[in-house]
């Protein structure tokens, strides 16, 4: 099998082969097929069969993570389903990790440490995308104050240019993922760290807010309000108010 060769800066590396690319684009087809179908009434069966795709590679995990949010964001009451099924990846992600540290591993160098260090690489992937869509909301809200500062004063509310309707689809999606990664947290996928950072964000704007920042801050907090209210996350909640 011929492999397609990437040049580094220090050596050259091959990548997954034409054969490799193409399985991962049915399995990620089929997975896709799947989820328009699921339901919570059907999501034990269906969710089985994602897993049984072989949701295993970086890739086909990458890609996966890219539908749930695409799916989360077209449809936001199912949010919660969806991150449940990121769970359901997430453990059985690290089943087969530990598993595969436990047969590389003697007997005698095996203990309970070493095995709980195992970690999921779908949910650190799922980590770094929540990072990739909380930097896209900076930017968008960077964006739209700029594109606020430059319309001419004489300009009426009621005209919207090209770029203002680019800003309302990319706002739609970067509120949507906002709203999906609080079921992230109250799935225990998440950290309080990444929601405290969120909350700030979408509360910094008290003179002049948005609505639909508000919308989204309201939702966010009534879903992982309650997880937050304890202890210290109580004292950095009130710094919001």
């Amino acid at each position: 099998i011929m492999l397609s060769l990437n040049k580094t800066a220090n050596a050259w590396a091959p990548v997954a082969d034409e054969k490799t690319l193409a399985e991962e684009e049915r399995i990620l087809r089929e997975a896709k097929g799947i989820l328009n179908k699921l339901t919570m009434e059907k999501f034990d069966v269906l969710s089985d069969k994602i897993i049984a795709l072989g949701i295993n590679s970086q890739n086909v995990q990458g890609g996966m993570i890219d539908l749930l949010f695409d799916k989360s964001t077209d449809e936001p009451k199912f949010a919660s389903m969806y991150a449940m099924l990121c769970l359901k990846i997430a453990l059985k992600d690290l089943e087969e990790s530990r598993s595969s540290t436990d047969l590389r591993t003697s007997p005698s160098s095996t203990s309970a440490t070493s095995s709980a260090k195992a970690e999921s690489k779908f949910r650190r992937l799922l980590l770094e995308k929540c990072q990739y869509e909380f930097k896209n909301k900076r930017d968008w809200s960077s964006k739209r104050q700029a594109a606020a500062e430059a319309r001419p004063k004489s300009a009426t509310s009621g005209e919207l240019t090209e770029e203002d309707y680019e800003l309302i689809k990319v706002k739609r999606r970067v509120l949507g993922n906002m709203r999906f990664i609080g079921e992230l947290f109250m799935q225990g996928l998440l950290g309080e760290k990444i929601m405290h950072m969120i909350i700030n964000e979408l509360s910094q704007n008290q003179e002049n807010p948005e609505e639909d920042e508000v919308e989204c801050l309201c939702k966010l907090l009534m879903t992982v309000g309650k997880r937050l209210d304890h202890g210290e996350s109580i004292q950095i909640m009130n710094l919001y108010m």
